[in-house]
This record gives C-alpha cells, sequence and structure tokens, in this order.
C-alpha cells in the first residue's frame, strides 16, 4: 500500500482491545501536551463496540475526555435513535459514560430529505471546525468491510474517486442502504489511522488491503486509505491475520 506496514496481532479479540485501549489513550495524551484539543473520528459498526465498553470502563479518569472533538467516518442514514445508528452506538456505549463536552460532538446529520443534503451539511460542519483547506484529523478509527470497503466507500461505486468533496452520500449493499461517508481526500489527511480488524470473516479483506499483489482500488477501497503526511497501524486478531503473507 506504498507504506512500511505496521500490523499489529493478537491472540485475542480481549487482548487487542486492551492494547489498543491503551494506545488511543498515549496518542491523545501526547496530542494533548502539544496543543489544546484533539479531534478523534470513530468508526461504526459491531467491531469496535467492546473498544468502546473497555475505553469507557477503564480510561474515564486516564483520558481528558472533554478536550476531545468527536466526529465520525460514516453513518447509516438512520435516526439517532435507531439501534443502527454510529452515532446511537457511540452515544450508548462510550460518550454518555465519559465526561465530554457536548459541544465537541460532531455526528453526521441524518434528518435531512435526503442524504446528499445530509453530506453537504457535515462538510459545513467539518469546514467550520478547520480552518485548512481540509481537516486535519489526529486520529481516525477505521474499520474494514468483508468486501473490502472501508467508512461508507464501497466497491465500484463513484464516491471512491471523489477529489473534491468531504463528505458524500453512498449505498450500500446491506441495509440500511442509505450511508454518509468522509471520502478518501479527508481520511488521507490524517495524521494517525488506526484500523480494528477482526475475525475468520476479516481474513480474506484483509489479506487483499494488504496484499502486494496488484488489487484495484476499485475492488477493494481500503487500499485507498493512503496517509499524505500520517501513518496507519493495522490493529488484527489472529482470526483475522492468519491469511497475510
Amino acid at each position: 500500500m506504498g507504506q512500511l506496514l505496521n500490523l499489529r496481532v493478537f491472540d485475542s479479540f480481549e487482548s487487542l482491545v486492551v492494547n489498543l485501549s491503551e494506545a488511543i489513550s498515549l496518542q491523545i495524551n501526547e496530542v494533548l501536551s502539544k496543543k489544546d484539543h484533539f479531534s478523534l473520528v470513530l468508526t461504526g459498526g459491531n467491531t469496535p463496540r467492546p473498544l468502546f465498553k473497555h475505553l469507557a470502563q477503564n480510561y474515564r479518569d486516564k483520558i481528558p475526555w472533554n478536550k476531545i472533538h468527536f466526529f465520525w467516518c460514516d453513518e447509516r442514514y438512520v435516526l439517532h435513535s435507531d439501534p443502527q445508528s454510529n452515532y446511537g452506538m457511540a452515544k450508548e456505549l462510550l460518550l454518555d459514560n465519559v465526561p465530554i463536552n457536548p459541544a465537541n460532538i460532531f455526528p453526521m446529520p441524518t434528518s435531512f430529505a435526503t442524504p446528499a443534503e445530509a453530506a453537504a451539511e457535515y462538510e459545513k460542519t467539518l469546514k467550520s471546525q478547520f480552518d485548512s483547506s481540509a481537516p486535519h484529523f489526529d486520529l481516525a478509527l477505521l474499520g474494514l468491510g468483508e468486501d473490502g470497503h472501508v467508512a461508507s466507500l464501497f466497491p465500484h461505486q463513484v464516491t471512491m474517486s471523489e477529489k473534491s468533496r468531504w463528505v458524500v452520500a453512498s449505498i450500500s449493499s446491506k441495509e440500511p442502504l442509505q450511508r454518509l461517508s468522509l471520502t478518501f481526500p479527508v481520511i488521507n489527511r490524517s495524521e494517525m489511522i488506526y484500523f480494528l480488524v477482526t475475525g475468520e470473516n476479516k481474513a480474506d479483506p484483509l489479506r487483499r488491503a494488504l496484499s502486494k499483489e496488484r488489487i484495484e482500488i476499485e475492488d477493494c477501497p481500503a487500499r485507498g486509505v493512503r496517509p499524505v503526511d500520517g501513518e496507519i497501524v493495522w490493529w488484527v486478531d489472529k482470526k483475522a491475520a492468519r491469511l497475510v503473507e
């Protein structure tokens, strides 16, 4: 993927969560020793649920939560109260259980008439929070889909080739179909990216994402995550890593 591979493999998901939580805490505290706030992009789905729980239970007093600005890499276009909402999951497991400033939470909106309008609104939100030509997130947490998708950038969709917009509406092959997603130009301006990949069903997607073979981004969108100046660390359990050479 054009970078020196930083792959960390753990015997169990539990040990991965423990080590990843500590790494997140260290990263946040290090950055906050140099500036007054930390921008964190959260991922959705089921994989990060144990991570969010662990952070809330064990790092409540070890991380200055009120100095973190929370954003999302993608969202299902459902109400925030819907069980499938990425924001709703993070709120229940993490945000409601640590001392944060509500003004620092920036969920993707899902109440507009169309996802395209919501995407444009979230882009405005990002532009109001970042002075540069594109956001520079301190840390982005990302997952990997079984089809190789990242955020809600899915194989063979025009959203993957987006160069100017920061946020787009996209269509998933699974319910709920309508999604919102950050684009590669934004994701790739992150200072640090942590990929969280676990389970047997992620073994082949991970192999393809990291393969030295010529696999196009259109076939495996995760290969499009190539930070401009930042780093990627892959946090993986043994089940997911079994096909990686």
